[in-house]
């Protein structure tokens, strides 16, 4: 009777060993998905953060060259309207062609 009981004990404290390393291994591979999924979502939010700067620096580049655009038109407007006396003199004259 003592001997069966042993081997029951025995039995029972292989059987919670071989238990205890088969969660172990279940929860390192449930770890390992999980570390490449957190991995994932911080680069995926790291590049959302690049574009949403991208994007700010190229309004702000437009708005920019908006602005020196509206600088050169005004500029060539009046330019044109500063010199326009000496274009109808010289076309009238012939220098012009």
């Amino acid at each position: 009777m003592t001997s069966q009981r042993s081997v029951r004990a025995g039995l029972r404290e292989a059987f919670v060993i071989l238990v205890s390393i088969l969660l172990a291994f279940w929860i390192d591979a449930w770890w390992d998905d999980r570390s490449p999924m957190r991995m994932e979502r911080a680069m995926l939010g790291a590049v959302a953060d690049e574009l949403a700067r991208n994007q700010d620096d190229l309004d702000q580049t437009v708005r920019r060259l908006e602005m020196y655009l509206d600088r050169v038109d005004r500029f060539l407007r009046a330019s044109e309207q500063s010199w326009s006396p000496f274009h109808r003199t010289a076309s009238r004259s012939g220098l012009r062609r």
